[in-house]
């Protein structure tokens, strides 16, 4: 069996799911076959094969994470929650998907013809999202699963095929900064991926993915650090700032003024939910070690719009940086290499930050590009220190 055509095969699949459950509509347990009982059942076999590479402590390490998850799942349905068990242990599983995806990419091997055909099929899924998208902007008919009924930008933000603004625009991000990043030296790729990416962030405006887009730019187009452009660009936002100030002052909060703008609310509430996840997880010992009870976040706030307080508020303090640490543990990622790369810190920079302005972590096409991305980046620059 080939493992590595399978994972790179799931870089193409994985984008383009929410299309066949679109024309092709097959739920188990009300969980759709394509976009999550497929991928789960897959990788979760391939994770399984992969353990007999592991290290003895690894192995034991990891049964440790799992009987603790075991034990909080127990302890949250019995004190917390009385949901069908199967459901609630679906809804769980997302805090294994770093987990099972670093398991299973990180001792691949890509090759030059790997880089070509990924950076191919990474091109293909932005040159869609900015196809639909520009289409929306147009008020012309697009494909979108989410229909949000007649064009009005004053109204609606375009989700894609994804069923949100932020995971569309986000995951486009994700695979520009992929792309570009390990094709540094092909300027042509740069270019027509960055024009193919503006569509993407009008449409949904989505602020993240813009500024983080905007700091890409920056440091892509510097040969080492400069601080006169660094000082040109933080002139540039406070400017920005300062006019967005003045545009709200006139009621112009529709999305494309919101998305060029930063003084415009957070509609999403971040900073309510940010406070109100800390204040439950110190509110009492039984929160911080196993977590919120989910009806005290619903005070106004359904889902945590931060992937570290969900983490932190669905499974406790403890569990929850034993998890981390482990994927650290075991992602095989050497830090000096990291620390000698400028495009592995832009882009653990980049993902860090939507990391902690999204709940990304519930987005398993998000969590599987972002790990596959990381690998080929942290590859491909191991290629290139090894050619010097």
């Amino acid at each position: 069996m080939n493992f590595k055509k399978i994972l790179i095969f799931s870089s193409l699949y994985l984008p383009f799911a929410p299309l066949l459950e679109k024309y092709f509509p097959f739920q188990v347990f009300s969980n759709s076959f394509y976009i999550t009982v497929l991928p789960i059942v897959t990788f979760f076999s391939l994770f399984l094969i992969k353990l007999k590479n592991f290290k003895s402590k690894d192995f034991y390490f990891l049964l440790v994470i799992v009987l603790s998850f075991s034990f909080i799942f127990c302890v949250r349905l019995l004190f917390y929650d009385s949901n069908f068990i199967l459901e609630k242990l679906i809804s769980n599983i997302f805090i294994f998907y770093p987990i099972i995806f670093i398991v299973c990419l990180r001792n691949l091997n890509f090759s030059s013809n790997d880089f070509k055909l990924i950076s191919l099929i990474l091109f293909l899924n932005i040159a869609f999202g900015s196809i639909t998208g520009l289409l929306y902007v147009l008020g012309l008919e697009t494909i979108m699963v989410a229909d949000q009924g007649k064009l009005d930008l004053i109204i609606t933000r375009f989700t894609g095929i994804y069923g949100g603004s932020n995971v569309y625009s986000n995951l486009m991000f994700t695979f520009y900064i992929i792309l570009v990043l390990i094709n540094r030296k092909n300027f042509l790729i740069f270019i027509s991926s960055s024009v193919l990416l503006i569509p993407v962030l009008i449409s949904s405006g989505s602020r993240t993915p813009l500024i983080l887009f905007l700091i890409s730019i920056l440091f892509l187009s510097m040969r080492k650090f400069n601080f006169k452009i660094i000082f040109y660009f933080i002139i540039f936002w406070i400017s920005l700032f300062a006019a967005s100030k003045y545009f709200l002052d006139f009621g112009l909060n529709n999305p494309f003024i919101r998305l060029l703008t930063l003084y415009y609310g957070d509609s999403g509430g971040r900073t309510d939910k940010l406070i109100l996840a800390i204040e439950l997880l110190l509110s009492s010992p039984i929160s911080l070690l196993f977590g919120v009870k989910k009806s005290l976040l619903s005070q106004g706030v359904n889902v945590s719009d931060n992937s570290l307080t969900l983490i932190l508020t669905s499974f406790g303090l403890i569990f929850s940086f034993l998890s981390i640490y482990f994927c650290l543990k075991i992602s095989n990622i050497k830090f000096k290499i990291i620390k000698n790369s400028l495009s592995l810190k832009l882009y653990l920079f980049c993902m860090f930050c939507v990391f902690v302005f999204n709940n990304s972590i519930l987005w398993m096409v998000w969590m599987y590009i972002f790990v596959l991305g990381l690998y080929l980046i942290y590859s491909n620059e191991k290629l290139l220190k090894n050619n010097v």
